[in-house]
């Protein structure tokens, strides 16, 4: 009997922590630019609400409550995110402008309607763009195939 409530109490909790797979995407963007991470919802206002959350403590970053299409946008207490937050009261997808190096991590979108669902976006921001004056200076320094 013990043995029989012990496996139970194993099986329920492996349920919670494995019970739904969530989706895992890969995105890659140069810091400055924007980025957009789709949710990929066609019908919003069939969703009860979702929820934009970043990094391992999961901060709430973006609310949107489907049936009144109500955005609501936060920022996390070092605010690395300032006013860069952008939510599409039409499909859901978060758009981040302006993009840091600071922003990369993991960005999960748990989506409640009559079932619950889970997407990860895990978000690598590279360096510094080369913009056109920096590429110009760089030029200049080699000339002729010479370090000038």
């Amino acid at each position: 009997m013990k043995n029989t409530v012990l496996f139970s109490v194993i099986l329920v909790f492996l349920d919670g922590v494995f019970g739904e797979a969530a989706e895992r995407k890969e995105v890659s963007a140069l810091e400055g630019d924007s980025v957009t991470l789709h949710a990929n919802v066609t019908e919003i206002h069939k969703i009860d609400l979702m929820m934009w959350m970043y990094g391992s403590q999961g901060a709430i970053i973006a609310k949107l409550n489907g049936k009144s299409q109500l955005i609501s946008l936060y920022d996390v207490d070092d605010g690395r995110f300032g006013d860069r937050l952008q939510l599409d009261s039409q499909t859901g997808s978060l758009s981040i402008t302006d993009i840091r190096t600071k922003l990369s991590g993991d960005y999960q979108l748990k989506i409640i309607s009559s079932e619950t669902s889970y997407r990860t976006f895990s978000l690598t921001v590279h360096g510094e763009p080369l913009t056109f004056n920096k590429f110009r200076a760089l030029l200049s320094v080699y000339r002729d195939n010479l370090f000038v």
